[in-house]
């Protein structure tokens, strides 16, 4: 028997499957962040939940959670740092630690941006084209797997992150965790994501976004009467 001609053989069914496997961890990771960035038709509203910690080189650690909700016209954000109203005109910004209220247009770039949904595209690019470091089974009664992604060498220096891991669940389809690692030169270590809740078909409903802001004489609501208003629409 040729043995060099069976190790061979060997070798390449590994790499093939190997190959493979590397494809479907990420096309699975592609498909579950689909659910959380898919376009939205005008009757429908996602609600998502998240907590982000992000840890500096000395360790120092900042967290916050996110509640959004968003339709193919609104986006409502809430955090420990701010809240924003966006229509499909106006975007309010409100930073209630600097007792600061932004008020801006919603431009046509936004908008073209929003619908052509360019973030999207250029996530799955990334994605598809970063290198596997693992993909592994955590809990296999649970369904619980991890992937770890490095980017590619001619990226390095490009974009300021190195590796990113999604924690999945195969079973319920739905990202557990991600965490990015950045390069030595960002003033971040690294961003964990967790996802707390997530519905594709919340029954949350918006207004204009200036109801939340200002009264019917236009000034700011009594809520808000201390804050300072830069209005922007005007320039």
């Amino acid at each position: 028997m040729n043995y060099t001609i069976f190790i061979l053989f060997f070798i390449l069914s590994i790499r093939i499957f190997a190959q493979q496997d590397s494809s479907s961890c990420i096309r699975e990771v592609l498909s579950y962040e689909d659910k959380l960035y898919e376009k939205l038709d005008n009757e429908q509203t996602i609600y998502l939940n998240y907590k982000t910690t992000a840890i500096d080189w000395e360790n120092n650690v900042a967290s916050s959670e996110v509640k959004t909700y968003k339709n193919s016209n609104n986006i409502h954000f809430f955090s420990n740092e701010g809240l924003i109203y966006q229509d499909e005109n106006d975007v309010f910004l409100i930073l209630p630690k600097q007792r600061l209220i932004i008020i801006d247009k919603v431009t046509e770039e936004i908008k073209e941006r929003r619908k052509n949904d360019n973030f999207t595209q250029l996530r799955k690019q990334f994605l598809l084209n970063s290198s596997l470091v693992f993909c592994k089974i955590i809990d296999s009664i649970q369904g619980i797997k991890e992937v770890r992604l490095r980017v590619q060498e001619e990226l390095e220096g490009i974009i300021e992150i190195e590796e990113i891991s999604y924690i999945y669940n195969t079973k319920t389809e739905n990202i557990i965790t991600t965490t990015v690692w950045y390069s030595n030169n960002y003033k971040i270590k690294k961003m964990i994501t967790t996802y707390i809740n997530f519905d594709k078909n919340s029954p949350y409903k918006f207004k204009k976004a200036n109801r939340y802001v200002l009264a019917n004489n236009k000034k700011l609501l009594n809520k808000y009467q201390s804050f300072k208003l830069i209005d922007n629409r005007s320039n």
